[in-house]
């Protein structure tokens, strides 16, 4: 099959996005001259903004274009849809791979000859139709998200390759990053830096902020130490830094002061190691292969699972609700949360000890 321009759908969330960049790679490796064009919710752009296997990024606000439609701004919402659709047509694309069907407005912009869809869950042929291949993912399927969107290469023709997950290297940006840390935290050859991200979208993933505090009070001696986290998540930061009795001077509390996503990728990349939840910096650090340990409350890392060779991740399947894969506890206190307070500091600071001193694999290691 011969296919010489493709574009990507996959819009959001920002960890999903990069667990897709491996298929942007197998294909790349096998056709390199095939120019990839990639549709993305606006507010993740920035993280393939200079990758190189993406020859084109087209942000699409989908947010804002819901909204002119729920406010009755009907010409606005017609305008923005069709223009993008011509742009899309004029570019005469070979094929589609959508990795967002399941909201059926994306069908809009499938326009080629080959029209590939990657059901998130089972779906009807009915569903189905307006495509020429669809995958629809088992209930209870728990290959990663990164394996089971290469499934499109074989709609393609493309056997036998493999794709990695990667993220550009900025020079100029990875500079200005360190040059913030050192002013905030001088260079201490003998203390590794260790990255803490601490918020995510949803509050079945975070870890309490007091876990954190104590964390790097453990930590202090032996680390320089960063929080991590968007301008929302600063309050979060500070409360966490406010927890701290002993280690104040080894923290600091970056969340909110980087103005790009890859920022923070830059910053990410200097670690010795990641401690994070079911997140967008985990898949960050798996990018660039820096040790993770993830920890786990009411999701697992099946199918968003680190990737990065060192990685432990630490959950508890003794909570009878867990895993809930729920965006919010249903539970009250004091068992609200249970699946996340009974991974314990300890369990957190040996699993950072043992990557430490030895990176050796140990993914799946279990919360006892």
């Amino acid at each position: 099959m011969n296919l010489k321009r493709i574009l990507i759908i996959k819009l959001w969330a920002l960890g999903d996005v990069i667990m897709t960049i491996p298929l942007a790679d197998a294909i790349k490796r096998h056709s390199p001259d095939c120019r990839i064009s990639w549709m993305v919710e606006a507010g993740h752009a920035g993280i393939l903004e200079g990758h190189p296997l993406v020859d084109e990024v087209i942000p699409f606000d989908s947010g804002a274009w819901r909204r002119d439609l729920r406010k009755g701004r009907i010409g606005s919402y017609l305008q923005t849809l069709f223009s993008l659709r011509r742009r899309i047509s004029a570019s005469r694309f070979d094929a589609v791979i959508n990795l967002t069907p399941e909201k059926s407005w994306t069908r809009l912009f499938s326009i080629a000859p080959v029209r590939v869809a990657l059901y998130p869950h089972p779906v009807s042929t009915k569903v189905s139709r307006s495509y020429t291949t669809t995958f629809a993912r088992p209930a209870g399927d728990q290959t990663h998200n990164s394996d089971y969107a290469l499934r499109a290469l074989d709609a393609l023709g493309i056997l036998g390759v493999e794709g990695k997950m990667s993220l550009p290297i900025d020079a100029e940006r990875s500079a200005r990053v360190m040059a913030q840390l050192t002013a905030e935290l001088p260079a201490d050859q003998g203390r590794p830096l260790i990255v803490l991200h601490p918020g995510t979208s949803q509050e079945t993933k975070c870890w309490p902020p007091s876990y954190f505090s104590r964390l790097i009070d453990r930590l202090s001696s032996r680390a320089r130490i960063v929080i991590t986290g968007s301008p929302a998540e600063a309050g979060l930061g500070q409360e966490i830094v406010s927890g701290v009795k002993i280690g104040r001077q080894a923290v600091w509390n970056a969340a909110g002061k980087f103005s790009h996503i890859l920022d923070t990728a830059m910053l990410v990349r200097q670690a010795a190691l990641v401690v994070t939840g079911d997140t967008s910096v985990l898949h960050i650090a798996s990018a660039y292969d820096i040790p993770i340990v993830g920890i786990y409350g009411g999701t697992r890392p099946g199918r968003n699972g680190g990737r990065s060779k060192h990685v432990i991740a630490l959950f508890n399947d003794a909570v009878p609700c867990a895993p809930c894969y729920l965006a919010q506890c249903k539970l009250a206190e004091p068992e609200q949360l249970r699946c996340l307070s009974s991974v314990e500091v300890d369990q957190v600071f040996v699993a950072v000890d043992a990557l430490l001193r030895s990176p050796i694999n140990m993914m799946g290691a279990e919360a006892a």
